[in-house]
C-alpha cells in the first residue's frame, strides 16, 4: 500500500483520519476488525511507531492516541452511512461509503463538527 502523505510528525485529527480510514476500507473491501484498521491507517499514512505507540494518556488504561481517533473517525463515518458494523469490533464498507470521495467526506465532517461547536457554544 502506498503512504497516502509524507510522515507525520503528530498525529491528525479524528475527522481528519475519517477519509484515510474509509480509504484503507475501500481498498480492502471486506469486514476489518479494530486492530487491522489501526495497522492499515498507519501504514497507509506512513505514521512512525512512536506515533502508532503513543499512549493516550495517564489513567485512560493502554488505549493508543491513535486507536481513540481513529474510533472517533469511525463514528464519523458510521453517522455519515459510509461504515457499518458488522460484528463487535469489526466493520464492513457500505455501498455508499463506496462512492464517496475524499471532499464528501471532508465536507460532512467539517459540517458535524460545525454543529457540534454551535450546540455547545449555545
Amino acid at each position: 500500500m502506498t503512504p497516502l502523505d509524507n510522515r507525520y510528525e503528530k498525529l491528525p485529527s479524528h475527522h481528519r483520519l475519517a477519509w484515510p480510514t474509509l480509504l484503507v476500507m475501500k481498498e480492502v473491501d471486506r469486514p476489518v476488525h479494530n486492530s487491522e484498521v489501526i495497522q492499515l491507517v498507519a501504514e497507509a499514512l506512513g505514521l512512525s511507531p512512536e506515533l502508532v505507540e503513543q499512549p493516550l494518556g495517564q489513567g485512560r488504561g493502554r488505549r493508543t492516541r491513535l486507536e481513540y481517533k481513529l474510533s472517533w473517525a469511525r463514528t464519523l463515518l458510521k453517522g455519515l452511512g459510509a461504515i457499518e458494523l458488522v460484528h463487535p469490533a469489526v466493520w464492513v464498507i457500505t455501498e455508499r461509503g463506496k462512492l464517496l470521495r475524499e471532499s464528501d467526506v471532508t465536507q460532512a465532517t467539517d459540517e458535524m463538527l460545525s454543529q457540534l461547536t454551535r450546540r455547545r457554544n449555545g
